[in-house]
């Protein structure tokens, strides 16, 4: 019964906006319009361990949020795009060692190239203009299956052309990168 109330009361609350849930089951709300499943949490107030680019949908106030690299939730909304991408190396899943990275699938062409500074072990989206009208909120992650601990975090560039991300392997910056996956949020 509790499950049944509560995917009503977000149904209701938020139906009119195309970032609305169209399911929740108590774990995960799922957004058909922007093609994304996020963590249903009673509140923002309760995330610990936060991370810039996650995303979430907030029960309290029946909202997708991402929080952004100033440390604010943003609500995601009907004027937001989503956009992915997975770009690595040459050959298809590896990881890139040159300073251009071969893109192998995107939604659509916002980025037109992505650079990697090979010494600072930095990644640099460049997203055609007007994709974006301000920096939006991004989540990364890196897959290579000989590694068990990698985290990949999105760095501040406050441009909406521009988003640089970096990969951390057992603690060190750029070991061993695999291919990385990238979704951004942010306003049309």
């Amino acid at each position: 019964m509790k499950k049944i109330y509560l995917v009503m009361s977000v149904l209701i609350g938020i139906g009119g906006l195309s970032a609305s849930a169209s399911s929740v089951d108590g774990t995960f709300a799922k957004a058909e319009s922007l093609n994304f499943v996020a963590p249903s949490i009673p509140s923002t107030a309760v995330v610990t361990n936060s991370q810039v680019g996650m995303i979430v949908f907030d029960m309290s106030d029946n909202l997708f949020k991402g929080l952004n690299s100033h440390g604010d939730w943003s609500n995601l909304s009907s004027s937001d795009r989503t956009e992915r991408i997975r770009f690595g190396g040459a050959t298809n899943n590896s990881k890139c060692t040159s300073s251009t990275c071969t893109i192998y699938s995107q939604s659509g062409s916002w980025v037109s190239s992505v650079s990697h500074n090979t010494s600072a072990h930095v990644y640099t989206l460049n997203i055609a203009s007007g994709t974006f009208s301000e920096m939006p909120t991004c989540t990364c992650s890196s897959m290579d299956p000989n590694v068990a601990h990698q985290l990949c975090s999105v760095k501040d560039s406050g441009s909406s052309t521009q988003i640089s991300m970096s990969v951390e392997n057992n603690g060190t910056p750029g070991a061993a990168e695999g291919y990385i996956n990238v979704i951004c949020v942010g306003p049309r």
